[in-house]
This record gives C-alpha cells, structure tokens and sequence, in this order.
C-alpha cells in the first residue's frame, strides 16, 4: 500500500540524517509491498518518487501548485505527501488538518495517522487510524497501519483483531494486504 511503501522511503531518509527511522515490520515480510505503484497511484494519484533528492526537486512546483489553487484538494494532498516524504511533518500534519476541516475522509484520517506514527505521536495515530476505520470501513490501509502500530506496541492479539476485522469488512479484491499482515504476524511470533 502507499503508507507502507513512504513509511519504507521515510525510513530509508531518516536514517541517512541519523534519525531512528520509523520502519515497517509487517511490509518487510514481503518486498513486493514496496513496488506497488500501480495501487500507489490508484490510491493517490500523485507523482510517485522514490528518493528524498526526487521530492525536494518537487516541492517547489506542489507549493506553488497549492499556493494558485488554495481550495485545491488534490493539489493539497500533493503537497502533504511531499512534506510527508522529506520528513517534514508538522507541514504535512498542518495540511491534512485543513483538508480535514473541510471533508473528513478516511484516507487523509489514515494519512495524518502516517504523520502522527512517524513523528512519534502513536497514540494519536491509532486515534487518526480507528477514525479512519470508522469513516469508510472497506478501506484497507488503515487495518494494515493501524495492525503495524498495536503489532509494534506488542499489543498483538488486538492487531490480529483489527486485521480479522477489516478481512471482514474490506471487499475480497482489497483484502491482500491485510492477508499478508495476518500472515506476517503469524511467521514473526
């Protein structure tokens, strides 16, 4: 899933700048997660790029793409998720507040749940992700972040839990990712 994947390139970045990167047990079960850019962009339709050089090289043309169009909502998201990919997340976070005020929806409730998990606030981010869970259950990537963060907590039972039930919420052809968690889960203990 995207989350999986930019928590994989915020890591990668964090730990170059001496940062404890934040890491994904569950995603490193399977590389194949991370060369997912066809859902990627599915879920997000924003330029996928895979380096913090690439992102910086961005930033200016998506600030400035936000600053025309202030009510711009996708060019908003674009922008949060650059923030989020440099590991600047009191920008992203700022974003999706405001994206926020104006429509609650799942995915950007999972998104500032990624930049909450990220910047070390992990009771907020499960509090992002349930609400996530809440707004639209068939959608898959909170159940997977929400799973990770209690599975990294050692609260393993209720991440098993959350995964069994987003298997029963999420339709069939979207149920992938929590299936291969459950099973990470399984080979990790």
């Amino acid at each position: 899933m995207l989350t999986v994947g930019l928590s994989l390139v915020v890591g990668s970045f964090l730990s170059r700048s001496g940062v404890e990167p934040p890491g994904t047990i569950i995603a490193e079960a399977d590389s194949a997660w991370r060369d997912e850019e066809e859902l990627n962009i599915l879920l997000f339709p924003a330029p996928v790029a895979s380096s913090p050089e690439v992102w910086e090289e961005l930033l200016p043309e998506l600030e400035a793409q936000a600053a025309e169009s202030p009510g711009d909502a996708l060019a908003s998201r674009r922008l949060a998720l650059a923030y989020y990919n440099l590991g600047y997340y009191e920008d992203a976070r700022a974003v999706y507040e405001v994206l926020l005020a104006v429509e609650d929806t799942a995915l950007i409730r999972n998104r500032l749940g990624n930049v909450l998990r990220d910047s070390g606030d992990l009771k907020g981010a499960e509090e992002a992700y349930r609400q996530a869970v809440q707004i639209d259950p068939a959608f898959p990537a909170p159940y997977v972040n929400l799973a990770e963060l209690l599975w990294r907590s050692r609260r393993d039972q209720e991440a098993v839990a959350i995964l069994e039930q987003g298997l029963g919420e999420v339709p069939a052809e979207a149920r992938e990712h929590l299936e291969r968690s459950l099973d990470a889960m399984g080979r990790a203990e």
